[in-house]
């Protein structure tokens, strides 16, 4: 079965919860950068919109429940870092990461792996997530 459900303007990343929810960066567009992340239901109902960092793309689940988000920026205002939200949404950190974030991986560690498009390099950010055995 197929559904469509209505998220936002310039959606880029998606990861589903354990609770099957559905969590989805914003990234907007040029004339209107997004900055937020939408949480909707397995349904696809939206359950609340979170503000982050500047065109949120890359996003993942810890083993926690805790969302992390490669905050993207612009061509002509580059993002640089990396937010983490609780699973209700709300704003646990932000962390330093590269030139353009835009993809971020969690190891089992619990380091958070962030690919910077800007800078064609990877940070990595060490044991600040719950690890992640699969992926």
């Amino acid at each position: 079965m197929l559904g469509t459900f209505t998220v936002g303007s310039g959606p880029h990343g998606i990861t589903i919860d354990s609770s099957g929810n559905a969590w989805v960066s914003i990234s907007g567009s040029d004339a209107a950068p997004g900055n937020t992340v939408n949480k909707l239901s397995s349904s696809g109902t939206l359950i609340g919109t979170f503000t982050v960092g500047s065109e949120p793309h890359g996003i993942r689940i810890d083993s926690a429940g805790n969302t992390w988000v490669a905050n993207y920026g612009s061509v002509a205002v580059p993002g640089t870092t990396v937010t983490e939200l609780s699973s209700s949404g709300a704003t646990i950190g932000t962390f330093a990461a590269g030139n353009n974030p835009a993809g971020l991986a969690i190891d089992a560690s619990g380091n958070i792996w962030v690919a910077n498009y800007g800078s064609n390099n990877v940070t990595q950010i060490k044991l600040v997530a719950a690890p992640v055995t699969s992926f």
